[in-house]
């Protein structure tokens, strides 16, 4: 199963954030991301976390400017700037909307100041290139130590921009164009918080696109809202939920679905796996109580 994209912020101590397309203050001049969030696989976040734990013993920290990205906002990043030496062709895809690039610079820890870099995030002039070297020795020194760091867990440098890099594994990884909402509720999800996973995906239905990621939100939502029944004690009509959420998935899913079950990538289905024999078990002896009373 491919590894799923996590959340950085639950994941790593002491990141700080300055995620720019959540906002307008980037070269589009438009607010691409619906919120503040950033994710990555659970592999790379997992170096990023070693990255950041040596930094932090040497007084430094990392501030995310980027990391996974939909590939519909790559697709309104290219009409901006259609550069693919700053901009991938959404139509190949970015290592961004795999989960498996990220954007970030240092800061000093105690003060949470960046350290002086050659340029700001997303500047497209040369001296935005890692080999651009008529710059200060402070600079220098401060864009080496950035690149030595994420090198350490294997991460590429992209050639064009300092603050840009690959994880060497990222070939591993699928181009994904899932939102943000909807990531945010599958972790809710997995951490048994059923209620505000219908919520937050209740939030992406009514903003996804296609048919089909509207009918795989919706089968998302009735699973959590089947097991938000059942915790409130109504096993019969949480299963009822379960056979319509079953259905509806099963028929747009591309993961395995034989012997039913099915598998969505992030989703732990363990808690709606239990629950059904649990529920199953407990709606039988209800209805022969209720046969027995008659």
């Amino acid at each position: 199963m491919v590894a799923p994209l996590i959340r950085l912020d639950s994941e790593i101590p002491n990141l700080a954030f300055e995620l720019a397309y959540a906002t307008h203050e980037n070269f589009t001049g438009q607010t691409l991301y619906s919120c503040a969030i950033a994710f990555l696989r659970k592999p790379v976040a997992h170096k990023i976390r070693r990255i950041q734990g040596r930094l932090n013993a040497q007084g430094f920290g990392l501030k995310i400017f980027d990391a996974y990205r939909p590939r519909s906002v790559q697709r309104k990043l290219w009409k901006f700037l259609p550069d693919p030496r700053f901009i991938a062709d959404p139509d190949l895809g970015s290592k961004h909307n795999r989960g498996a690039a990220i954007d970030l610079t240092l800061i000093q820890l105690s003060s949470g100041q960046e350290l002086e870099m050659p340029t700001g995030f997303d500047d497209f002039s040369e001296k935005a290139s890692p080999q651009y070297q008529n710059l200060a020795p402070e600079i220098l020194q401060n864009r080496e130590r950035l690149a030595q760091a994420m090198k350490s867990e294997g991460f590429i440098p992209d050639p064009n921009e300092w603050w840009h890099f690959n994880d060497c594994d990222w070939r591993d990884y699928p181009v994904c164009d899932v939102s943000f909402e909807e990531l945010e509720g599958l972790r809710l999800f997995n951490t048994q918080h059923y209620f505000e996973a219908h919520e937050t995906w209740e939030i992406a239905w009514k903003t996804a696109a296609s048919g089909t990621e509207k009918e795989h939100l919706q089968g998302l939502i009735l699973i959590a809202s089947m097991l938000h029944l059942g915790r409130k004690g109504r096993p019969e009509a949480a299963l009822r939920l379960a056979e319509r959420a079953h259905k509806k998935l099963s028929r747009i899913e591309l993961g395995p679905i034989g012997d039913g079950r099915i598998e969505i990538p992030g989703l732990d289905f363990s808690s709606f796996e239990n629950f059904l024999s649990k529920a199953h078990s407990l709606a039988a002896v209800l209805r022969e109580g209720a046969g027995s009373a008659g």
